[in-house]
């Protein structure tokens, strides 16, 4: 069946020199931001490039925190509590054993995450569930186009919505937070940007 309703004035170039290096070049269907009409295309090309030695950081924003809390209660029962700290070197103690069992839970319970130059600090667990459920009602859709008024097209829509929104409620929440701890000289440069054409 052809409805014309598929077809994008998106385009891929590549010269011949790149040609022979292109792995793959195919449209994502399924994964169609929120909000427009185009699909992306992914291209896969074969480079050869030096790798950087990369910063590892742990995701906080990702964290099951509850977990992470009964986890630190647990560990706290092993402490001899009914003991004095009257020593410099029982305070050493202490504090190097709280130091030491903290760091390992979040080493295991925290994912390592990669930085990157545009990371979109406001991204949150939930984002990421959300964005999973409206990939996978798209490419529900995407596959049921003949039948236009199958009901899994509704529900496309309404999770493309919803996660819309949602991106817009975390950006704000994540703008006032910076706003909320900004110094006056960030609140100062974040004007000038404004401002600026």
């Amino acid at each position: 069946m052809v409805t014309k309703r598929y077809s994008r004035p998106d385009n891929v170039f590549c010269t011949e020199g790149t040609l022979e290096r292109v792995l793959r070049c195919e449209v994502l269907h399924g994964e169609r931001p929120a909000c427009t009409d185009h699909y992306p295309i992914t291209t896969e090309i074969e480079l050869e490039r030096l790798e950087a030695a990369e910063e590892m950081r742990r995701n906080y924003r990702m964290v099951e925190w509850d977990r992470i809390n009964a986890r630190m209660e647990e560990k706290a029962r092993e402490w001899k509590w009914g003991e004095q700290i009257e020593r410099e070197e029982d305070l050493e103690e202490a504090a190097e054993w709280l130091t030491m069992n903290i760091k390992t839970i979040l080493e295991e319970e925290v994912k390592p995450t990669k930085p990157l130059p545009d990371e979109k600090r406001w991204w949150t667990k939930e984002l990421e569930e959300l964005k999973k459920e409206k990939n996978r009602l798209a490419s529900k859709a995407f596959k049921m186009r003949a039948m236009e008024g199958h009901e899994v097209h509704v529900r496309a829509k309404m999770a493309a919505r919803r996660f819309a929104r949602e991106v817009l409620v975390a950006k704000r929440a994540r703008w006032e937070e910076w706003l909320s701890e900004a110094s006056t000289k960030d609140l100062w440069t974040a004007n000038g940007y404004l401002k600026s054409p």
